[in-house]
């Protein structure tokens, strides 16, 4: 699609506002707009001639001279062209955009690093009543984590090495128990027989120093018995303590990450929420200025400004409605672990009972023990 422009290109536009010669202005224009090059060379010779043929080009401080041409360039490139030839208007405009853009809340680089991809937006047929921009936006899933329960942080292998040392703990006292219980035993044994020796079995039955280092032994492996039990008892207790710490710190650890997962989530939807609502602000503002009905600049400064405060508005609620909805998964992912935290604490506590029920049952037993 082709157009004619008309540029009035003056001296003081020339000389004053850019201070640049051809060569420098023809290398930034063939660098940066390649589409350009060709299009501009009759405005790039034609200042060469204003600025190197006086007899053609002569002006004073009070009247300079305007050189009118027309040439023909693409639609794409109309914003540039109209910089160039009113580069004050244009420093303006670009003015008004970033503080309108910082009025709906939209960094620049949301705009910066959005891609645009075919299919991905709908604008509006440009008619007197315009339908507005659309876009198509992805359903959102709920993100799922794994239960954290005690069977699964078992699983762990922080959990497994302490449980490992802890079972070579408990293994090292039921030797010393063992140790202890055959050395008692031999003992008793050695005793017994040197007092029944040459004894008839009727009288070392009857025999009292017999009865009483019986009794007495009897005594020693009950209270023998008893505090290796106890001390059995004790010990798995503080290995279940211990366990319960360990499991609560992965635990912990395996929350905070989910809460950094659900947490990184929602910035990137923020961020998506921010990139299609600068999207919806660009390609409004292309929808107004390219509507060929509205030819008075004024209307279309007016329509612009209004589209922007309802696209302002609905941004905010946008937002809006987002936090609140990230806030909700937050409370409901924050009541879960502690839901999870609860039930790990009572599991380690229904264990720990079953050693005191033990303790109980056998205060409720008969306590003397001897060893045949």
């Amino acid at each position: 699609m082709m157009r004619t422009e008309n540029f009035l290109v003056s001296g003081s536009f020339l000389l004053t506002a850019y201070k640049l010669d051809s060569g420098t202005l023809v290398s930034a224009l063939k660098q940066t707009f390649p589409p350009l090059y060709q299009c501009c060379s009759a405005i790039l010779s034609l200042k060469s001639t204003c600025l190197m043929d006086s007899e053609e080009c002569k002006y004073t401080e009070n009247q300079l001279p305007t050189v009118s041409r027309k040439f023909q360039c693409y639609c794409c490139i109309a914003d540039f062209m109209d910089a160039l030839s009113d580069p004050r208007a244009f420093l303006s405009a670009q003015d008004k955009r970033a503080q309108q853009m910082q009025a709906m809340g939209i960094e620049e680089s949301d705009i910066n690093s959005m891609n645009i991809k075919p299919g991905n937006t709908t604008v509006g047929p440009t008619t007197k009543k315009s339908e507005g921009v659309r876009f198509q936006e992805e359903p959102k899933e709920d993100m799922k984590f794994d239960p954290l329960t005690a069977d699964s942080l078992r699983a762990e292998k922080g959990y497994n090495k302490a449980t490992k040392k802890q079972q070579k703990e408990l293994e090292a006292m039921r030797k010393r128990h063992s140790k202890e219980r055959l050395l008692i035993q031999k003992n008793q044994c050695v005793s017994i027989e040197k007092m029944v020796k040459g004894k008839q079995p009727n009288e070392a039955a009857s025999d009292p120093s017999i009865r009483r280092l019986v009794v007495e032994q009897t005594k020693q492996w009950t209270e023998m018995m008893e505090k290796h039990r106890r001390d059995e008892w004790e010990l798995r207790k503080s290995h279940l303590h211990s366990q319960e710490e360990i499991l609560r710190k992965l635990m912990e650890t395996s929350q905070q990450n989910q809460m950094k997962q659900l947490e990184a989530k929602h910035e990137r939807e923020s961020k998506e929420m921010r990139s299609n609502q600068a999207k919806i602000s660009v390609e409004t503002a292309k929808e107004v200025t390219n509507d060929k009905t509205v030819r008075n600049k004024q209307e279309k400064e007016r329509r612009l400004k209004e589209k922007n405060q309802n696209n302002t508005k609905k941004f905010i609620e946008e937002r809006k409605i987002e936090a609140m909805k990230q806030e909700k998964e937050k409370e409901k992912l924050h009541k879960l672990h502690e839901k999870q935290l609860e039930d790990l604490t009572r599991d380690i506590q229904n264990a720990i009972e079953l050693y005191k029920n033990d303790e109980i049952e056998y205060e409720l037993s008969p306590k003397s023990e001897f060893f045949v």
